[in-house]
């Protein structure tokens, strides 16, 4: 149980970081962080119908945890490069 509570705490944190990055890169403007807000807003509306119908198929919400770190960690990833 307190794996999986750790795990939480970790996605919050690591997902703070990539909003930072994103409101650095939207407030810069432009064609690029047009972009973002619009990818931002796909990987949000599939990210929520991924994890429900994981979670609806009798998946652990650890699993799915770990899943969205390795989304976050690849938009953390992506986002510090630009």
């Amino acid at each position: 149980m307190f794996g999986t509570w750790n795990k939480l705490l970790m996605l919050a944190a690591e997902s703070q970081h990539v909003i930072d990055l994103r409101v650095a890169k939207c407030a810069l403007g432009g064609v690029s962080a047009l972009e973002e807000m619009q990818l931002m807003c796909a990987e949000k509306l599939e990210a929520g119908m991924v994890s429900a119908s994981r979670l609806m198929t009798g998946c652990s919400i650890e699993s799915v945890v770990d899943d969205y770190r390795g989304i976050v960690l690849a938009n953390a990833t992506r986002l510090a490069r630009s």
